[in-house]
């Protein structure tokens, strides 16, 4: 590729990078980037030290605790030291409903830092998950999985009605990766998409047409839709060949090749948070690793995601100097945050600052019905669907974001929303 950027009306596209800049001030009362507006860490509960453990129950009686403080208007710091803690669940762990704070006081979730402190859990439920939420903030933390969610493997064989893969050693068979058909609808999320060998010898890319991923819907390498899949038999015992059936291939899709890299999703269990209605909400230094999708909806105004982290998985194979090996394909099943939703009211001043995101299994930051609000600074690559989405939002600032291999979608109605903002509420 020619090495001078080529403008393509507001994207800048050089060596498949997309430079992304359109800018509109935002209004006087947007969410404030790292917290200068919270209230003083007047209280701390120290997890570890208080309930001689971190998980469920512990965690629990933190909140419980906390509640009882922050209706004297006291912020309170629920605390989590240095570790790596496997949490098994029988419900949501940070249940935070009707949380509102008196005054201007905070609930505060903190960790020693991103990477330092590791709460993985075992994936049967959503994370956090709370309504009518106010002033809630998770910070210096990484939150993970006990295991992959998401698989690949080579193509042994491609038709009209299958798809036979030898998944790659150290990634999980696709029976494991499907989710409980008690909880989720049949077949569903369930895709898989093309990917390469990045020129590294090792990355594993996702392959796009001439256009880089720049065009939405994807001009090349849609997506492929399987229901079934089943355990191939006579081969050897190990072999963890895979037979995926009742497929949908997109009109005039070529059909894959043997020696073909896939990557498999499928649709799991728990999410990473779902938050429905309140005001003010942030995630700060936050790390996601197996999962990543959250949803904060309901009008929830004054959103803060800032310098946060989609990662592949550390539980994936790696290389070491005597073996390369491809890398992580996919670092997760679903998306990254997705703030506000389709049919709920307007949710105003959000703030997506330095999100950094890697091989998310769907939009990796994604916009509904959302009006004032800032993504800048982001790096984004290899998203299974957009890079960014934004549907029915307008007035965003999008500045100094870096998309690879994935496109931004801005919704064709977007003019269809009309904003006031005379009617923007104050954080």
């Amino acid at each position: 590729m020619n090495s001078t950027p080529v403008p393509v009306g507001m994207v800048t596209i050089f060596y498949g990078w997309i430079l992304l800049g359109m800018l509109s001030p935002l209004v006087p009362g947007t969410a404030n980037e790292g917290g200068s507006s919270f209230h003083p860490e007047d209280h701390t509960i120290d997890v570890l030290e208080v309930y001689g453990n971190i998980n469920q129950s512990s965690i629990g009686l933190a909140i419980q605790s906390a509640r009882a403080w922050l209706q004297t208007g006291t912020t309170v710091v629920v605390y989590f030291q240095a570790g790596t803690f496997n949490i098994s669940t029988t419900n949501v762990t940070f249940s935070i409903d009707d949380i509102k704070p008196a005054d201007d006081a905070w609930l505060v979730f903190k960790g020693a830092g991103m990477g330092d402190t590791v709460l993985r859990f075992d994936g049967l439920y959503d994370v956090i998950s709370g309504r009518n939420v106010v002033r809630v903030r998770f910070e210096h933390l990484t939150f993970a999985r006990q295991h992959l969610t998401t698989s690949q493997g080579i193509v042994v064989h491609a038709s009209e009605e299958e798809i036979i893969l030898d998944i790659q050693d150290g990634y999980p068979g696709i029976a494991s990766i499907m989710g409980d058909p008690k909880r989720l609808p049949p077949g569903a999320g369930r895709f898989v998409r093309l990917y390469h060998v990045g020129v590294d010898g090792e990355s594993c890319e996702l392959t796009t047409g001439p256009d880089n991923g720049t065009i939405w819907p994807p001009t090349a390498n849609r997506q492929v839709v399987w229901h079934n899949a089943t355990r191939a038999l006579g081969v050897r015992p190990a072999s963890n060949r895979w037979i995926l059936s009742n497929l949908k291939w997109p009109s005039g899709q070529p059909r894959y090749q043997p020696g073909d890299i896939l990557g498999v999703k499928s649709k799991h269990n728990g999410q990473a948070f779902f938050v429905d209605g309140g005001a003010s909400f942030a995630f700060d230094h936050v790390q996601w690793t197996e999962h990543s999708r959250g949803v904060i909806r309901g009008g929830l105004s004054n959103i803060s995601v800032t310098h946060c982290r989609v990662d592949k998985s550390p539980l994936a194979p790696q290389s070491t100097p005597r073996k390369r090996v491809l890398g992580q394909c996919m670092s997760t099943s679903g998306g990254g945050p997705q703030l506000g939703q389709p049919n709920d009211p307007i949710t105003y001043n959000v703030v997506v600052k330095n999100h950094t995101s890697a091989g998310t299994g769907d939009d990796s930051i994604a916009l509904f019905h959302v009006g004032n609000a800032s993504i800048t600074d982001c790096h984004i690559e290899d998203s299974f669907a957009r890079g960014i989405l934004l549907y029915h939002s307008k007035d965003v600032q999008l500045a100094r974001n870096t998309l690879v291999r994935c496109p931004l979608y801005n919704d064709s109605a977007v003019q269809d929303l009309t904003l006031s903002t005379a009617n923007v509420p104050s954080p």
